[in-house]
């Protein structure tokens, strides 16, 4: 039986802000279940009605860091079956407390993501579950592909259903630096690799500058030697 884990920032009928939610919540029910093991992992956010959260059953909880911005942090697992589905969520308030699940600040929408892209895969030894691949949604889930090229041997597949409808007004930017970074930081060794995010950290949080001139500095500091 192969298996595939799907991550996304928002699944119907937990979560919904557009059609991302909609291809997350029914397309894993398609799937002939005597053939694939399909399963779904979302952030457990705090606006999700009580009907399902009062139902979430709890998995395990560790902590984690990732990178300097995110240190020591709290990683819940909890989970839900529904339609043959079994869903995981990331817990962690400080992130996922909100009356929605995305905010304008980019700055912080950018650490988030990337503390929940690494909560997924170092949940996934407690969990028992090993995914033939891991299908990647929109750019939140952005960082996934460098952490699994660094920290994993497991697969991927990205997909990005509306680059100019990406959860926040500052969405697609976003998206676009991500897209640089995932297209870039493969085949950089770790020292590189820092340097490099703390480039688009520096102009994401500073100034509005063209995604333009923010790869033209992103290509240059690619050029660092070791």
């Amino acid at each position: 039986m192969k298996k595939i884990l799907f991550v996304a920032s928002e699944c119907v009928p937990f979560i919904k802000t557009g059609g991302l939610a909609d291809v997350c919540g029914a397309l894993p029910k398609e799937f002939d279940k005597n053939y694939w093991d399909v399963r779904v992992v979302i952030p457990d956010y705090s606006c999700i009605p009580e009907q399902y959260r009062n139902n979430f059953e709890y998995v395990t909880h560790f902590y984690m860091s990732s990178g300097p911005y995110v240190q020591d942090k709290y990683v819940g697992v909890l989970k839900y079956e529904q339609d043959g589905v079994t869903y995981y969520f990331i817990d962690n308030q400080e992130f996922f407390t909100g009356f929605s699940p995305y905010t304008s600040d980019t700055k912080f929408e950018i650490e988030k993501y990337t503390f929940f892209d690494k909560a997924v895969l170092s949940m996934l030894p407690l969990i028992d579950f090993k995914p033939d691949i891991i299908h990647c949604h929109d750019w939140q889930t952005g960082f996934l592909p460098v952490y699994l090229k660094n920290e994993s041997r497991l697969s991927s597949l990205s997909t990005i259903l509306s680059s100019r409808v990406s959860g926040t007004r500052s969405g697609y930017r976003v998206f676009q630096v991500l897209q640089i970074i995932c297209s870039h930081l493969i085949s950089l060794s770790s020292r590189r690799m820092q340097i490099c995010l703390r480039v688009v950290l520096y102009m994401l949080t500073t100034s509005p500058l063209s995604v333009i001139h923010m790869q033209t500095r992103f290509r240059q500091s690619t050029m660092v030697r070791d």
